[in-house]
């Protein structure tokens, strides 16, 4: 966090919670209602001393074996 506390996720259910998420965002534009809630995962990395390393650590070696943009999803990239 940018004031140096600690984070702790379980990696599982983060990354399954940011899976639902970006799901979701898809169906989003084509169903009536407000858009879905964002995981607390994704609030954590912003508020990160250093967004990039956090999300350059929960990032596949390899980024076409991710299941979502997880930079997208932190600063909004289409």
């Amino acid at each position: 966090m940018t004031d140096g506390r600690m984070y702790a996720f379980d990696p599982q259910e983060a990354g399954a919670a940011l899976f639902v998420h970006a799901c979701a965002s898809l169906r989003a534009p084509y169903v009536d209602g407000p858009p879905p809630e964002e995981p607390e995962i994704l609030a954590a990395i912003r508020r990160a001393r250093d967004p990039d390393e956090v999300i350059a650590r929960l990032s596949p070696a390899d980024p076409s074996k991710a299941f979502v943009n997880l930079p997208a999803m932190v600063y909004g990239e289409d």
